[in-house]
């Protein structure tokens, strides 16, 4: 790794209720749930995706850790596909009968800005309904795009908490890799 400058961020953790229809669902036709992924093709789709934002936990893993992550039967990953390429995905991860996670959502540099991240969002509340789960968590941070939070809010998620956290970026040699 480069010696890259940790970045300060904080982290806001959001909640929502499935069952009362606080939280605005929707769908998409254009996502669909891929069922597998082998983990260089994982690694892909994250860091492609969150690059700008600095995603790099599931990047910097290894593949036998990310095998471990993709073969649980309680992750459901989904991707957005514009004119045969991947546009965005959302992954959900069901800890308990009771609660899904939202781990990861977003859309493709060139997909920003062009109306898809609100009904991304949506497809992804309609999905975590399925799961028959009554709280769907989520979260993001300041490193993340700015019209994260509010989307979130203006869906009917509520702020559960605040927590301060540092991200080493991606290196050089990292992002090169990534984008070989």
């Amino acid at each position: 790794m480069d010696d890259n400058v940790a970045l300060e961020t904080i982290v806001t953790f959001l909640e929502g209720d499935l069952t009362a229809g606080a939280l605005v669902a929707g769908g998409m036709a254009d996502v669909g749930r891929k069922t597998r992924l082998a983990p260089a093709e994982y690694r892909r789709l994250v860091g492609r995706i969150g690059l700008n934002w600095h995603w790099v936990n599931q990047v910097r893993a290894d593949d036998a850790t990310l095998a471990r992550r993709l073969a649980d039967p309680g992750r459901r990953i989904h991707l957005l596909v514009r004119d045969g390429s991947v546009a965005g995905f959302f992954e959900l991860m069901l800890l308990d009968r009771e609660q899904v996670e939202l781990d990861y959502i977003g859309l493709t540099a060139a997909m920003i800005g062009r109306g898809l991240g609100r009904p991304l969002l949506r497809a992804a509340i309609a999905e975590a309904r399925l799961t028959g789960a009554r709280r769907l968590l989520a979260r993001t941070c300041t490193l993340d795009h700015p019209a994260a939070l509010p989307l979130y809010l203006d869906c009917g998620f509520r702020v559960a908490g605040h927590q301060r956290d540092r991200v080493v970026p991606l290196s050089q040699s990292e992002k090169a890799r990534l984008l070989a």
